[in-house]
């Protein structure tokens, strides 16, 4: 994680003890309340609806302005993302470059 004028940039391999465990960790130890970006793996492969929406709230309570998914979240599980947060969802993948 990285802490910036905006919030907390986290950045993940693959959440495998759950992203908002992990957001919530973060915010612990550094302090800082606002989650700007959020990248990587969301270990949401085996989401269920409840699960996926529990998610998708509490990203929306933490007003995440970037939400970059990867290897582990799953198509189904990116496509609920993506239609929820539209603008600023992106598919995080190898080359991508993306500035915060």
């Amino acid at each position: 994680m990285i802490k910036t004028l905006k919030g907390l940039v986290v950045v993940r391999g693959c959440a495998h003890h759950g992203m908002i465990n992990t957001l919530l960790h973060a915010r612990e130890i550094t302090g800082e309340e606002r989650v700007h970006a959020v990248v990587g793996g969301t270990h949401l492969f085996r989401a269920g609806p409840d699960q996926l929406q529990q998610t998708i709230a509490a990203l929306e309570e933490f007003k995440v302005a970037h939400l970059g998914v990867s290897h582990c979240t799953e198509m189904q599980a990116s496509m609920a993302l993506m239609l929820h947060f539209k603008d600023i969802f992106f598919f995080n993948h190898v080359g991508k470059v993306k500035e915060f």
